[in-house]
């Protein structure tokens, strides 16, 4: 998955059979060409592993399997290389993958965005709050290093300022 643990002619070699056999669709989607007939059209099937909020994806090229972050490959398809540094989704959603949501950033770079607390969460809407599909207690939010559930993002919100935190 790390760029590092490839060596350039695999990365090449990555590359090339991305832009032969994929192309990238403004929503944000990875579409393979129309050249073979069983997949003719099909959109790419990002996965999940390890609890990791970012799309993965699987190739195969010459027998070798290779997982790739989706938005490496969207970047990849769109711009014609690989990302020099990281990558930031500008709007916080990991499975927003659209190239204009996209940006290169260093490490440090990306680290400060994601610990803006006035960022508001993409799906909530609200800065330090998220959601917790499949749960009684469905909105949390960290207060002095605890997590601490609501029902109500706003709620979540209330407390999180009433208790400390900062936001503009």
């Amino acid at each position: 998955m790390n760029k590092l643990k490839r060596t350039p002619e695999e990365r090449a070699a990555l590359l090339a059979y991305l832009r032969e056999n994929y192309v990238y669709e403004p929503e944000g989607r990875i579409r393979h060409k129309a050249r073979d007939r069983p997949l003719r059209g099909k959109n790419m099937k990002p996965t999940y592993r390890n609890k990791n909020p970012y799309l993965l994806t699987k190739f195969r090229v010459g027998g070798v399997v290779h997982w790739l972050y989706y938005h490496q490959a969207v970047w990849a398809l769109y711009k014609g290389c690989w990302p020099e540094g990281q990558l930031d989704h500008i709007n916080g959603n990991p499975r927003d993958n659209r190239i204009e949501n996209l940006r290169e950033c260093s490490g440090h770079e990306n680290k400060i965005n994601s610990l803006y607390p006035w960022k508001p969460n993409a799906v909530t809407g609200l800065p330090g709050v998220s959601k917790d599909e499949g749960r009684k207690f469905s909105y949390h939010t960290v207060i002095r290093g605890k997590d601490f559930r609501f029902h109500n993002p706003y709620e979540a919100f209330y407390w999180a300022v009433m208790c400390g935190k900062k936001y503009k």
